[in-house]
């Protein structure tokens, strides 16, 4: 009977012989499960006036086969003035966390209201930022963003100046 002593990964000792192995290479490949996260749909209206409250929603969809590992999927609702999600600039409004594996082909439908939107009038984007912080491992990472033109107008205030002093 054999023995079998590993001294390092490199040197095995086999009865009282010493063996050397060097310049072993195994190949390892590495990829991402085929999970796909994106927004798929949002319902959002085309304007809103300055100050106002309005209701959003969004889907996420799982394009992949796999279920999503993530302990958690995090989406968060920006306001913008161009369609590319940077959130040094953009202005955070709303957001979600998911606990839940996400099966392929499955998707989840979030509703949220924004309440008393202070921003400028002018044309601006809602960006929809799935899995935000990049916790899950995708197959593609550049399509978690859905970018919706939004309009935003003054209230209608009409101010009459009644008496004066």
């Amino acid at each position: 009977m054999s023995s079998l002593t590993m001294l390092d990964p490199l040197t095995t000792l086999v009865e009282g012989i010493s063996l050397v192995v060097s310049d072993i290479v195994v190949p390892l490949t590495i990829t991402n499960p085929d999970v796909d996260l994106i927004v798929s749909s949002t319902i959002t209206p085309p304007t809103t006036k300055r100050g106002e409250s309005f209701n959003v929603s969004w889907t996420v969809s799982n394009q992949g086969t796999e279920s999503s590992s993530s302990s958690f999927l995090s989406d968060y609702v920006y306001l913008s003035t161009d369609q590319i999600y940077d959130p040094s600039v953009d202005s955070y409004l709303t957001d979600s966390l998911n606990q839940l594996p996400l099966a392929g082909g499955g998707s989840y439908t979030v509703e949220r209201n924004i309440s008393n939107l202070l921003a400028q009038a002018g044309d601006y984007y809602l960006l929809f930022v799935t899995d935000t912080f990049l916790n899950q491992p995708e197959t593609n990472e550049n399509n978690n963003t859905t970018a919706v033109p939004l309009t935003i107008t003054n209230p209608d205030v009409d101010l009459i100046v009644s008496s004066t002093i």
